[in-house]
């Protein structure tokens, strides 16, 4: 455990640093580097490291030093003890960081249900509306098209298609006549741009756009996720309300704190924070993600056995237009009665065609094959029935 100690504080104390500037096979081992602290290969992670020093990669100046040279020779902890304060403390605050809670990712599509779910709620669209898609939308006078994923056209679809089919055009035309009114407002019912009060310190807030700056252009990349920033655990408390019925709870960690008697010190209950969405609503939305599965761009999230509903996002990376993006997938199962909601992403997976790589599902689908079983979710029917 020290050494895995030591390994972190280099990492985060030097090593995010020492990528600066740097690519080729020198980028791989610092990779490889990451990667085998994370998987517990402590030594092959110091040598992996140590060879990046010693291959001459860039050092900001503040990181210049005897430090460097202790690393170079592998004395590891003289190396931290030279930090300075600053550095330490940056190096520990990259290493207690949360992801999930503290950092901030544009959600791209897995945003779209949210969209829908508030649309329906307030009698903006109803089942079974259509929508037409030519492959792009031009949303106000004078501004550029905004395209579709597709940019030959979805043609005519179904408010479920447009979801399955993750279509772009259909989420700006609902947007659109929502309005920036309503649609701010159901951005702060599912409290986008605000901390969910979990018990973990350093919450980030996200980032959405007010109701006063929601212009023609703001309010349609919004509806599908794009020019928003959110945190994982915003998503993951807001998606739990959008398919348990409309209630949102506030996220906790613990659930009970006993003493070694067993006596209990601290209990959490379930604390109902708003009504998001009706029931209705609900079971409308857990039949349209079902279907993103089973009929629409979520088909590798799929697990055998088991009723699967989620929503994938491609979130094309700033800046635009260089082929990097994160791939993301939310779902849960059983759709009928859902047990288990997950939430993952991956930033730019290492493959040829980032954005059609389906990174997100593909690790949905390796974590809920193992995962359902051994939290005993019996599997499904091969019907889903939603009960009203």
């Amino acid at each position: 455990m020290r050494n895995k100690k030591i390994i972190w504080m280099l990492a985060a104390g030097l090593g995010m640093t020492l990528l600066t500037g740097c690519g080729g096979e020198n980028k791989k081992t610092y990779e490889q580097a990451n990667t085998d602290l994370e998987q517990g290969n402590y030594d092959y992670a110091l040598n992996e490291y140590q060879a990046c020093i010693s291959a001459g990669y860039k050092l900001s100046q503040s990181y210049r030093g005897s430090g460097i040279v202790k690393l170079r020779t592998g004395d590891y902890q003289g190396a931290i003890d030279d930090l300075t304060s600053d550095q330490t403390y940056e190096a520990l605050d990259a290493v207690w960081r949360n992801y999930c809670i503290s950092d901030i990712l544009e959600p791209g599509s897995t945003f779209k249900p949210f969209t829908i779910a508030g649309a329906i709620e307030d009698g903006v669209v109803k089942d079974g509306d259509t929508f037409y898609c030519k492959g792009y939308e031009i949303v106000a006078d004078g501004t550029d098209p905004i395209y579709c994923h597709n940019r030959t056209g979805d043609g005519t679809l179904t408010l479920k298609q447009a979801l399955e089919q993750s279509c772009n055009v259909a989420l700006m035309q609902i947007a659109k006549s929502e309005g920036k009114e309503t649609f701010s407002k159901y951005q702060d019912i599912f409290n986008f741009g605000s901390q969910t009060g979990i018990d973990l310190s350093g919450e980030g807030s996200g980032l959405v756009y007010s109701e006063e700056n929601l212009n023609p252009v703001e309010l349609a990349t919004s509806s599908f996720g794009q020019g928003i920033n959110v945190t994982m655990i915003q998503m993951a408390a807001a998606f739990c309300s959008l398919i348990n019925g409309g209630n949102y709870y506030t996220p906790h960690t613990v659930r009970q704190i006993v003493d070694e008697d067993g006596s209990i010190i601290e209990n959490n209950e379930p604390e109902l924070v708003r009504k998001t969405v009706s029931k209705s609503t609900s079971n409308l939305m857990k039949q349209y993600m079902a279907g993103v599965v089973t009929e629409g761009t979520g088909s590798r999230a799929a697990v055998e056995g088991y009723t699967i509903g989620g929503k994938t996002g491609t979130a094309e990376k700033i800046p635009r237009n260089k082929g990097n993006y994160v791939l993301s997938f939310i779902g849960f199962s059983p759709v009928e009665n859902p047990q288990i909601m997950l939430y993952v992403a991956v930033d730019e997976p290492d493959v040829e065609s980032q954005s059609t790589s389906g990174a997100g599902a593909l690790l949905f689908h390796a974590i809920m094959e193992d995962l359902l079983p051994y939290m005993n979710v019996y599997q499904s029917l091969s019907l889903i029935h939603i009960s009203e």
